[in-house]
């Protein structure tokens, strides 16, 4: 999936994708460890591409 030359509302934080998607913290921790969802850090915060996990999501997280 490409990222590069994606728009700054497209970029959600933790709390955002944890409430949208009833995920835990760590089933979070474990997709962005297991490089299952796209997401960027800048500085100290991890921000997630919205479009990406949607995508990630309807197909089924493997």
């Amino acid at each position: 999936m490409q990222i590069a030359n994606t728009k700054l509302e497209d970029w959600v934080d933790k709390q955002v994708v944890l409430e949208a998607f009833h995920l835990t913290d760590r089933t979070l921790r474990t997709l962005r460890s297991d490089k299952k969802i796209p997401c960027a850090q800048l500085g100290g915060k991890i921000f997630y591409y919205l479009p990406g996990i949607l995508y990630i999501l309807e197909q089924g997280v493997n």
